[in-house]
C-alpha cells in the first residue's frame, strides 16, 4: 500500500488463510488517495474489496429529543465553565506534531548512483551495464527482468528483486524496460535479501525519475486506486500541571476541565504510571482504556473513581 504523497514509505501485509489483510496508518498523509497492489503471482484470480462499516438503520425511529427541565441548572453550570476555559484557552494549548521521520525502504538504500555524475546511455539496460554494479537485465521465458547480485555466494537466478520506480511497485519488469533511461535521476539498490509474505526477493532496486511523476503515467491491473480516510495530524495534547518551572505551572488560573487526562497513544507492553491533576469540578470520572490488537479486534476497558 502507498500513498500518493508519501510514495518512499510502501507498507506491506501479508493475507490470512481467509484472504484478509490488514495495514495499520499511522502516520498523517493529508487527503490523498491510497494504491494498493497484489503481490502474489497469481493476482488475476484475486478480487480485493475492502470492508465498509457503514451501519444500516433500516426502519429506525428517533424520539423527538427533550431536554427535562430539571436539567436547567446542570447545564447552565457546565455552559459557564466552558466558556471560562474558553477564556483561558491561550493557556492550555494543544500543538500539532510535524509527521515523524520514520525509515524509508526505498531511500534508505546503501547503494546510490546518481546517473547526471555519469555519461547518459539511451536505455536502462546499458545504463546498468555500464554504470550500475551488481545490477542488470537478463532474458527470462522470453520476457527482461532485473537481477541484483546477493551481497555473499553466487547469484540465483530464480529470485528476483523488487523493483520500484518513483515510490511504485513494478511487478512486471518488461513493461519498464522501455522506459527512457535520460528521464531517470537516480538508482539506488540493496543486495539483501527480502522475505514478503512466502516470496523472496533478491534485493531492492530503486528508480527516481526527474520529473517524480511516473505514477500518473503507469497503469496496470493489479495496481488499484482507492480513497482512504487517514488518521489525524498527531498532536501534543495540553497537561494540567501544578508543580515544576512554567510560566502557568503556579498561576492563579481557573481549571474547570471535564477531561482530565487526554492520551490517545498509550504503550501498554510494559507496566507504566499515569499521573494526571484532578480539576475544581467534583463528580463521577471514568477511566477509559480502548484500543485495537494487531488483527483488528477492539478492545474497551473503564472503571471510575470519584472527585469530591
Amino acid at each position: 500500500m502507498y500513498f500518493k504523497n508519501d510514495l518512499d514509505h510502501p507498507k506491506l501485509s501479508a493475507m490470512d488463510a481467509e484472504g484478509r489483510f490488514y495495514f495499520n496508518v499511522d502516520r498523517y498523509f493529508g487527503n490523498v488517495p491510497g494504491y494498493f497492489q497484489v503481490l502474489e503471482e497469481d493476482w488475476q484470480t484475486l478480487e480485493m474489496d475492502m470492508n465498509s462499516d457503514i451501519p444500516a438503520f433500516g426502519n429506525t425511529t428517533f424520539l423527538d429529543f427533550v431536554v427535562p427541565e430539571n436539567l436547567h441548572d446542570f447545564i447552565l453550570q457546565k455552559s459557564v465553565q466552558t466558556q471560562i476555559e474558553s477564556s483561558y484557552s491561550e493557556a492550555k494549548q494543544d500543538n500539532v506534531l510535524p509527521p515523524p521521520l520514520s525509515a524509508s525502504l526505498i531511500k534508505d538504500l546503501p547503494y546510490a548512483y546518481d546517473l547526471d555524475n555519469y555519461t547518459r546511455f539511451n536505455s536502462i539496460e546499458e545504463t546498468l551495464v555500464e554504470v550500475v554494479a551488481n545490477a542488470w537485465v537478463k532474458t527470462d521465458s522470453g520476457k527482461r527482468v532485473f537481477q541484483v547480485r546477493p551481497e555473499n555466494g553466487v547469484p540465483d537466478l530464480n529470485f528476483l528483486p523488487l523493483v520500484f520506480v518513483d515510490g511504485l511497485f513494478i511487478k512486471d519488469h518488461e513493461r519498464f524496460m522501455d522506459y527512457s533511461a535520460k528521464k531517470i535521476k537516480s538508482v539506488r539498490f540493496s543486495r539483501e535479501k527480502f522475505l514478503v509474505g512466502s516470496t523472496y526477493y533478491q534485493g531492492v532496486l530503486a528508480f527516481e525519475t526527474l520529473l517524480g511523476d511516473f505514477k500518473n503515467d503507469y497503469t496496470s491491473p493489479e495496481l488499484q486506486q482507492m480513497e482512504l480516510s487517514g488518521p489525524a495530524p498527531s498532536k501534543s495534547y495540553y497537561v494540567q500541571k501544578y508543580d515544576g518551572p512554567g510560566p502557568y505551572a503556579n498561576a492563579r488560573i481557573p481549571d474547570f476541565r471535564n477531561q482530565l487526562l487526554w492520551l490517545p497513544n498509550v504503550d501498554v507492553q510494559k507496566e507504566r504510571t499515569l499521573e494526571f491533576y484532578t480539576s475544581d469540578v467534583p463528580g463521577r470520572y471514568a477511566v477509559v482504556l480502548k484500543g485495537f490488537t494487531a488483527n483488528g479486534k477492539p478492545v474497551e476497558i473503564i472503571t471510575h473513581f470519584r472527585v469530591f
